[in-house]
């Protein structure tokens, strides 16, 4: 007996019927989202990447969650991006997009100051500026980044989010700011602000880091003016640590008059690495 051959549309109708599948599941998803939580952020993130296989782009993989992560906040609140986009550059422009959200009203600036200053005048505002150079520079942009626990935007993520997954464009790295508490997630990096004489060496300092426990790298320095006494740097730390976390004090205490100021100015999920074959480092 013969087989009855399928509609000649078949594949279609499976289509439709994902489709609403996953419509009604978004729709379902979307009673419970609760706002931008970048540690419940990352982990949601982390377990969708690891699942992942098949040839659908993980780099769409990602911006797709992160379109459903940050939907309830333009629903749920009037919220602002303000992004770095000097010389005529649209890649910090697609990196706030695709951290985001496509739907929420993003403001260009010509430099990353103007971007700080534009999220410290607003609570609700967050923004989007390209990493710091590593040159002493005068005034640097990240001055400015208020304390965890204090008013002010801080760091909050760094971008792309997820890195060597195959794209065909790399993006420029850079650091999402907005006044947001770092939430630890196993996996994370922590951003601190140093006010020190300048005549503490940086060898001297690693070594004082290194005596309280703090594994960590140098970003970038900078000084309020060419005469100042003191010098600032931004240093990434491993691991995750808290406003009041001891080994801060130690280094204050450790490092005497030549330490004025150690505070935490944010941190971030780590980025996940996929390497050139697709597969997580």
């Amino acid at each position: 007996m013969a087989q009855r051959k399928p509609p000649h549309d078949a594949p279609g109708h499976e289509i439709i019927r994902i489709d609403e599948q996953i419509h009604d599941l978004l729709m379902q998803r979307a009673s419970l989202l609760q706002g931008l939580r970048p540690g419940e952020d990352a982990a949601t993130l982390r377990r969708i990447v690891d699942r992942h296989a098949g040839q659908f782009p993980l780099r769409s993989v990602v911006r797709i969650w992160r379109e459903i992560l940050t939907a309830s906040l333009s629903a749920r609140a009037q919220y602002v991006v303000h992004v770095y986009a000097g010389e005529s550059d649209l890649a910090f422009w697609d990196l706030a997009r695709s951290y985001f959200g496509s739907t929420v009203p993003v403001t260009g600036h010509a430099n990353a100051s103007a971007v700080v200053h534009a999220c410290a005048e607003d609570a609700m505002a967050c923004g989007v500026v390209p990493l710091p150079e590593s040159a002493e520079n005068v005034s640097p942009w990240w001055a400015p980044l208020a304390a965890v626990g204090e008013a002010g935007p801080r760091i909050i993520a760094k971008l792309p989010l997820v890195l060597n997954d195959g794209g065909r464009f790399e993006y420029p790295a850079a650091y999402a700011i907005g006044s947001i508490a770092q939430e630890p997630t196993g996996d994370d990096t922590s951003v601190l602000f140093l006010e020190t004489l300048q005549e503490l060496s940086r060898a001297r300092l690693q070594t004082l880091l290194r005596q309280v426990g703090i594994e960590t790298h140098i970003v970038a320095a900078g000084q309020e003016s060419a005469r100042s006494a003191t010098r600032e740097l931004l240093v990434e730390t491993k691991g995750f640590v808290a406003p009041a976390d001891a080994r801060v004090a130690g280094l204050l205490e450790n490092g005497g008059e030549a330490i004025l100021r150690a505070t935490v100015v944010g941190g971030y999920a780590n980025p996940l690495d996929y390497g050139a074959r697709g597969k997580r480092a």
